[in-house]
């Protein structure tokens, strides 16, 4: 580039180049709801309650745990939204998405495994605690299809998990995954 201004003009710069840096691309796991349907905590009848802790894992990125063996949030049949099952958890921070996990998509292996857990904290006698309600899933596509993606989820307990001991609850976990482009520095 040169300024002309009349006869004169400058000498031209030095060439400018500039190379844009890939996106990098996120899944953003939002984890909705979780409905039980029964629950058995080795008390008489149905829809017992619970006292569960429970972790949100979206791997290799991040997870979340809320509640403890020591302090736990009772649960029997009905729906739960997650964002408001944290609150008050000694784990949970004011300001934090409670329910949402982010998760960078590798381009090697472009691929976000969700398993999100719930157990029973069952202190009684001694009781071992249960495994009350957890689902499994793998999501796997090419790379560049995962900065458009989004798709509701519903899963029963027990799906894509394998447990020695089986679950000690009957209904299903509900969470959305979308896919996004972020700059490098952050979603």
């Amino acid at each position: 580039m040169a300024a002309n201004s009349g006869e004169a003009q400058s000498a031209p710069s030095a060439v400018y180049e500039y190379r844009q840096l890939n996106c990098e691309v996120y899944a953003e796991i939002k984890f909705e709801t979780v409905t039980f349907t029964d629950v058995d905590d080795h008390e008489p009848g149905s829809c017992d309650t619970a006292e569960v802790y429970y972790t949100l894992i979206a791997y290799p990125a991040e997870s979340k745990q809320f509640w403890s063996m020591d302090n736990t949030f009772d649960m029997d049949c009905g729906t739960y939204i997650f964002d408001r099952m944290a609150v008050g958890s000694p784990q949970a921070s004011i300001g934090d998405n409670y329910d949402t996990l982010i998760a960078p998509i590798d381009p090697a292996n472009p691929s976000v495994t969700i398993w999100p857990f719930l157990s029973d904290e069952d202190d009684i006698f001694g009781g071992v605690n249960d495994h009350l309600c957890s689902v499994a899933t793998v999501i796997r596509m090419p790379y560049q299809n995962w900065a458009n993606y989004s798709k509701k989820y519903s899963l029963r307990c027990g799906e894509g998990v394998t447990s020695s001991s089986g679950f000690d609850a009957e209904g299903y976990i509900e969470f959305t995954v979308k896919g996004f482009k972020a700059p490098p520095g952050g979603p």
